[in-house]
């Protein structure tokens, strides 16, 4: 595919999206990934901060697949273009389909029942993976592409504006008259053409994606640069009060990869262990919340706070649409125009909002908890809670089922001490990870890298240092 030409934005959320709006018909050029998760193709950004760069290093042919007797230089010659090296190993296609784990048969049939002329070939395409701007290597890795070709029932003798009406009118009647077959691919549709634009032809262009690329696509996207901490802190006092500042990255915990529409529980087992006292009514007593004094028989409750949060997400706007085909009901989830921009936009806000959690609170895995030992939390939790209603409010959408918060939890001594342990492991693991990624990036000599990290490192065990003083007044470790 082309890269951007000014009139069309694209949007990455997967690695899937990433290969497909991969242009290979270049290659040893970068794609940068903003914030809002937008790519933009070979020139650095005017004026935008650069969440990934993805850096094209090669792209080359693998293979071909039979699907017709004619080989490829017929094609390269029809089209008036250079496709791939002629020489290219032939596999036949139901070899193709079990080596690529994919099912392909069904949608080749239907191609060739509009043309004569349905070729396919498989390509690869390395990428280099960098947070921010080029600011830290994090990995090379590969994905292939299959690409479906169908060049229209069109002669060379037809004028070029009658060869691209054939070309859309066989591309209609792909969609619609094998629209069951056509759509688990149709978002990989389109119509490229030669590059005088004289002989256009449909692709199906199927992203494979390996597990190499799928790591290095999360661990891409999951920091920001240092320049937005800086920026954030060079704006006045009135918009400091107002604006959301940049802390560390999101954990990268499956558990928490859910469509976030339902609020943080403490599960069942873990409920029935602890002590969770409700909060008193005024003029009451509170209950006894420091930890027990040396010599002391009796088991007072320790306060902690965990986190109960309901974020936005983008399926907060999607469209999902209901295909029926062949005995197989799917249901398609769709973000499209202004609702893919809004998609793109509660993403960020979501992901901004784990970040700050992230500074003031540890997560329990072992619990499915956030949980945190500071006042600071507790304003933080608010302050964030204020901010996502007045962000949902300011894009128009209804912010009043939304919310965070931090709970104030009552527990016995052993069980406060056993959460406040776990966190305490977790801690010093990122803590011991942050340094590997220092040292790193102090022999690459990579100084944007360096600061960023450092900066993280300094909240890391600021965070580190307050579980453990808290823990130590329990007589923990």
């Amino acid at each position: 595919m082309s890269g951007n030409n000014g009139q069309e934005r694209r949007f990455v959320y997967t690695p899937e999206d990433l290969v497909f709006y991969t242009d290979t018909d270049d290659y040893d050029y970068p794609l940068y990934i903003l914030p809002d998760r937008q790519v933009v193709y070979k020139r650095q950004p005017e004026g935008e901060r650069v969440l990934a760069t993805f850096h094209v290093k090669s792209v080359s042919s693998v293979e071909a697949i039979k699907v017709k007797q004619r080989g490829l230089d017929y094609y390269s010659s029809r089209l008036n273009v250079s496709f791939f090296s002629f020489n290219l190993p032939v596999v036949a296609l139901d070899d193709a389909e079990a080596k690529y784990s994919i099912k392909i048969k069904d949608v080749v049939d239907a191609m060739k029942s509009l043309s004569d002329e349905v070729f396919a070939v498989v390509r690869e395409v390395t990428y280099e993976a960098y947070r921010g701007d080029y600011d830290e290597h994090i990995g090379d890795a590969s994905a292939n592409i299959l690409f479906l070709y169908l060049v229209p029932p069109y002669t060379t003798k037809m004028e070029k504006k009658q060869r691209w009406g054939i070309t859309y009118s066989t591309l209609k009647r792909l969609k619609t008259k094998y629209s069951g077959v056509i759509a688990p691919y149709e978002r990989y549709l389109y119509i490229k053409s030669s590059k005088n634009g004289d002989r256009p032809y449909i692709v199906i262009k199927i992203p494979l994606v390996s597990e190499e690329l799928k790591q290095v696509f999360q661990a891409a996207l999951t920091a920001e640069v240092a320049e937005e901490v800086e920026e954030v802190a060079e704006e006045p006092q009135a918009a400091e009060e107002s604006a959301l500042p940049v802390p560390l990255p999101e954990p990268a915990l499956p558990e928490l990869e859910v469509e976030f529409e339902q609020p943080v529980h403490i599960p069942p087992a873990a409920e029935e262990r602890t002590a969770v006292q409700p909060t008193p009514p005024a003029g009451a007593e509170a209950p006894a919340c420091t930890p027990p004094a040396e010599g002391v028989e009796r088991a007072e409750l320790v306060k902690v706070y965990f986190l109960s949060m309901r974020l936005p997400s983008r399926y907060l706007v999607q469209t999902v649409r209901v295909e029926r085909g062949k005995g197989v009901l799917r249901e398609v989830r769709v973000w499209e125009g202004e609702g893919a921009e809004l998609a793109a936009k509660l993403e960020t806000l979501r992901r901004r909002c784990y970040e700050s959690i992230s500074r003031v609170f540890a997560i329990v895995p072992e619990l499915g908890v956030w949980v945190a030992v500071t006042e600071e939390a507790f304003a933080e939790a608010a302050r964030l809670g204020g901010y996502i209603r007045e962000e949902l409010t300011r894009l128009g959408l209804d912010g009043s089922r939304y919310a965070v918060r931090a709970v104030p939890v009552y527990l016995e001594p052993e069980d406060a001490r056993e959460v406040l342990e776990a966190a305490v492991r977790h801690l010093s693991a990122d803590v011991e990870e942050l340094q590997k990624r220092i040292e790193e990036a102090e022999k690459a000599q990579n100084r944007k890298a360096l600061q960023r990290l450092m900066k993280d490192m300094n909240y890391r065990k600021a965070l580190l240092d307050a579980f453990r003083e808290y823990l130590a007044r329990l007589g923990g470790a």
